[in-house]
Formats: C-alpha cells, structure tokens, sequence
C-alpha cells in the first residue's frame, strides 16, 4: 500500500513545475493518465472482488489506488492547464478515447456474463492497465533517442514505480495469483528498460560533449541560422564596396 501511495506522489514536483513555467515542455501525458485510469480501475475490480467473495483482502487494491484517482485527477487538470503543444494534447486525446473504449467494454461484460466471469474478466483488464501504465513511461522514448537526453522520463516516478512492482510481484507470490504476479513481472521488464535509458543517456542536455557529433548539430544548427539572418536583412554599401551586415 505505502509503495502504492509514493508512486501515486512521486509526480507532484514535477507537477508543481508545470504550474510554475506554464509549461509542459516534451513531457507526455500518459504516466498522468495512467495513474488516474490505474488507480479507478483497480479500486473497482477491488470492490467488485469484495462484494462478489466477501474477502476482505480485497479491499488492499482500493485502500492502495484510491489516492491515485484523486491525485491522477489534479495531475492531468493541471498537464492540460498549462501544455502548450497542440501535438500533446491531441495526444492526451487519444488517451481518453482509450480509456474510454476500455470502460465501455467492461459495462458490456459485467451486462452480459455472469458475475464471476465478469469478475475474472475485470481482473485480467487491470492486469493489462498495469502493464499498460509501466508502458507509459515510454511514451517520451522518441524524444529521449532524437535528443539523446533522458530528462523526460520522470526519474522519482521510476523509482517508485519499480520499487512498488517488486513488492507486487512478492506479494502476488505469496497469494499465489497470477493476475498479480504476470503483469508485474512484465511491467518490471519495461521499467527496467527505461532505467537503463535513464543510466545511458544523460540528464541535462547541457552536459552532452561532442563525442556523440550532438554538439556538431547544435553549432551546425547555429551556424545555419546566421547564415540566414545574414542572407534575410543583406548588407549595405559604403562609397560603392561592401559596408558590413545588419
């Protein structure tokens, strides 16, 4: 539960930021959405659980994401705030289609099975959501490869994020539950990947030295724009020769 929680806070510096640029630069929505979907999903397949077996061990997955819907809420109310990138939102877009299509699914398996395949059938959904929510911390890998820099990938989220995956995957051994174990694991393998992006490519693009030719491209970049404020604003004549540029 406690793992559960840090991952659900982690973001807020980085929220807190948005707030106070006014931006959201490359960073994407969807560990936002994630968090908000997650933390919904697994509180209804916890009550469902209940309500369906009376166990009460259930209620763990509702005790453990309920702060996730709030906090997920405040995330993406905030991201769509202050994002700038019209491509972002028309992403963000995409991703509440998504959820969407997944909610509209469920009310049709809960409408037309029985309540125990409906139940097994919601559990495999959150199971899937959760692989899809470690899946979302990739979202800004194109980003991260075209600027070799992995300052996008929210580091505090990753951490926790690994971190409450490996309780899972030892609780669900101790339970015994595949719907628990299986996404974890898978999740734990995507997590891993983008640590190991984390550890490859650097933090600060600053800090990039021109072993990888990343600097030739900037002082290229640069050159080539003076060269066009040069060709743009021309030059002027003194006594018939060249006088200098404007």
């Amino acid at each position: 539960m406690l793992s559960n929680v840090a991952f659900q806070v982690s973001p807020l510096p980085q929220v807190r930021k948005f707030t106070k640029e006014q931006d959201t630069g490359d960073v994407d929505a969807a560990p936002f959405v994630s968090i908000l979907y997650n933390g919904s999903q697994w509180c209804f397949y916890g009550i469902f659980a209940y309500e369906y077996t009376q166990k009460s061990g259930f209620l763990v997955l509702v005790y453990s994401n309920f702060m996730g819907v709030f906090l997920g809420m405040y995330y993406i109310w905030v991201f769509q705030s202050n994002c700038q990138s019209t491509d972002t939102i028309r992403k963000l877009l995409v991703y509440y289609r998504g959820v969407g299509v997944m909610v509209g699914i469920q009310i049709i398996a809960i409408a037309v099975m029985s309540r125990q395949q409906a139940l097994y059938f919601c559990g495999l959904v959150s199971s899937a959501c959760s692989v899809l929510g470690s899946c979302s911390l990739l979202s800004t890998l194109p980003v991260v490869l075209r600027d070799r820099c992995s300052a996008s990938i929210n580091l505090p989220l990753l951490i926790a994020g690994m971190a409450g995956t490996v309780l899972w995957i030892i609780c669900g051994f101790i339970l015994w539950d595949f719907l628990i174990v299986l996404p974890n694991i898978m999740g734990l393998i995507i997590q891993s990947i983008c640590m190991g992006l984390v550890l490859y490519f650097p933090r600060d693009l600053d800090s990039i030295d021109g072993a990888d030719g990343s600097q030739d491209r900037y002082l290229l970049t640069a050159s080539h724009t003076r060269g066009q404020r040069r060709h743009d604003y021309g030059t002027v004549k003194v006594c018939g020769e060249t006088g200098g540029t404007w």
